[in-house]
Parts: C-alpha cells; structure tokens; sequence
C-alpha cells in the first residue's frame, strides 16, 4: 500500500508564483535568502513560516514586529486553506494568495530548508535531511586561516593583475548564513585609521 502523497503549496505574491513541496519550511521574508521575498519596509528578514504539519499547511509568525493579518484581525498562526489569502505588515500590507494541492502547473516544487521558529522549540530534522544552518562565512583577508599563504605575481601583459577576471564558470559560491540569527550579523572590522587618537598628534 503506498503513502499519499503530500500537497504542494503554490504561494502567489504580485504577480509570481512559487510552489514547495511538503516536507520542509518555506521562509517568506525580505531577506534574499527567503524562500518567497517580499521586499517591503513592513516586512521582517523572515517574517513568516509555511509549514506542512500533521497533514495540512499552517502559516506561522515567526516573531514579526508588524505581525499576520487574516481578515483584518493579526493572528499568531493559521491553517492554510485552498484559496486561502492573508496579508503581512498590517491589514492592508502585501498580500499573499495560496494554493493547496497538485496543480498541473506548478510542475515539481523545489526542495525547502527546515528553519527554526524564533521563541519556539520543535522536532530536529531528521537525519540527512537539510537544516537551517549553513557553512561559517569566509574568513577576513589577512587572518590566519592555517593554510600557507600563496604568493600571485602579476603578469606584465595585464595592467589590472590584481583584480581577477570574473566569467560564468569562475564565480565564486554565494554566501549562506542563518536567515534570522542575531548573533551571527557580520562584524565591522576597524582598521588603524579608524583607532581614536590619544592627545597631541
């Protein structure tokens, strides 16, 4: 006897439209990394979580300064309902339209990361399966990184030696952090220049 399948979740938001599958966290944010992205004043970094749990789509705050709205009224969290609408920021802020279920157009919803809700404990992904954190951010230029440094020497024919030429197959990798982790913000490194003076320079 097989499994039923889990629901998709289409997200409509002006104009775009994403469809996940079940399984995983959908972020929706104004961070670049959320999974639906809202760039919007109102909207926090990762303001909301859609979350497949116990056979059905929920949508979650996920600690939000300007909070869910469900027909005018805020709200911590709501079942997601074919047809569903809710908006995020205040009553009146961008609105988010949903789908529940296999939609021919959707085709094969992308994969989606676990992501932990602010203030809340919950179950731990299982094994293999992805979480929401990402590999440390790369080390400053000039800190020891354990690893020899490498000396470059420029060649005569070209006057920008220094600065590497980018194509397709050379970018670098982006960098992923935590969407929502405090303590994980980048730190502004001062150099001498910056150092408060003492007295009679």
């Amino acid at each position: 006897m097989s499994r039923p399948v889990s629901p998709a979740l289409t997200v409509r938001y002006d104009g775009s439209t994403r469809s996940f599958a079940a399984g995983n966290d959908v972020v929706v944010g104004r961070d670049l990394r959320a999974d639906v992205r809202i760039a919007h004043p109102l909207i926090s970094r990762a303001h909301l979580v859609l979350r497949f749990d116990q056979g059905r789509w929920i949508a979650i705050d996920n600690g939000s300064l300007n909070g869910m709205y469900v027909n005018g009224r805020r709200v911590p969290a709501v079942d997601i309902a074919d047809g569903g609408q809710l908006h995020i920021g205040n009553p009146d802020g961008p609105l988010l339209t949903f789908e529940v279920g296999r939609h021919q157009s959707a085709g094969s919803p992308p994969p989606t990361v676990a992501v932990p809700i602010a203030g809340r404990s919950g179950p731990t992904p299982a094994p293999g399966r992805p979480s929401a954190t990402w590999p440390a951010p790369p080390v400053p230029p000039g800190a020891p990184t354990g690893r020899p440094p490498v000396q470059r020497q420029p060649h005569a024919s070209q006057p920008y030696a220094s600065q590497p030429h980018m194509t397709a197959q050379s970018r670098p990798a982006p960098v992923q952090q935590p969407i929502s982790a405090p303590a994980m913000e980048s730190v502004t490194v001062m150099g001498p220049a910056a150092a408060p003076r003492s007295g009679g320079d």
